[in-house]
């Protein structure tokens, strides 16, 4: 399956960014150390080990292939350092993955923490970005909020922002007006 997927993305023959078990560091994916409660035996260690081999096989078939670490922010997920595969565990970019959750949510009390985290734990050397992320669009403060985290990400030089635009994360018509008019 791998050896498929690889021979695939490299006759694709443009750049692709993909990640492997992301949000490695919650308890709502079977990779997860707990998964819906419970232990599922999988460590730290046994996840890197996973992560080498996966983005190892990859890589040596298609070169093309530039790999995401996208742990979530530490709200809802277990320290993100634990999983860090080191500076030559084939990562290209670090990432998070995080929501705003309601109308007090902001940069400063969602991310900054988590970007610190993982700038630390990578030593600062990988290009960052926000992998997922989105606001819930019936928040009466959405459009002050998306503001908010595009700018909190502009101010740690992210790369890119992911952001999911449907379902209840979604950027509404309205919204996205009225961010690219003051994006000017």
């Amino acid at each position: 399956y791998l050896t498929n997927f690889a021979n695939a993305a490299a006759a694709f023959g443009h750049p692709v960014l993909m990640t492997f078990d992301h949000e490695m560091n919650g308890s709502w994916y079977p990779w997860d150390v707990t998964y819906a409660g419970a232990s599922t035996g999988v460590t730290p260690a046994q996840w890197i080990a996973a992560w080498d081999h996966v983005t190892s096989l990859i890589s040596a078939i298609a070169p093309n292939v530039s790999w995401v670490w996208a742990p979530n922010i530490e709200q809802g997920g277990s320290a993100v350092s634990a999983f860090w595969p080191g500076s030559g565990g084939n990562v290209s970019y670090v990432a998070l993955d995080g929501y705003y959750a309601n109308t007090g949510t902001t940069w400063g009390n969602r991310f900054r923490s988590s970007y610190r985290d993982v700038e630390s734990a990578s030593g600062g050397d990988y290009p960052f970005m926000i992998a997922e992320t989105g606001v819930p669009s019936t928040d009466p403060n959405a459009v002050a909020q998306v503001d908010n985290l595009l700018s909190g990400a502009r101010s740690v030089g992210a790369v890119a922002v992911m952001y999911f635009n449907k379902g209840a994360w979604a950027m509404t018509t309205d919204m996205e007006s009225e961010f690219v008019a003051d994006a000017g």
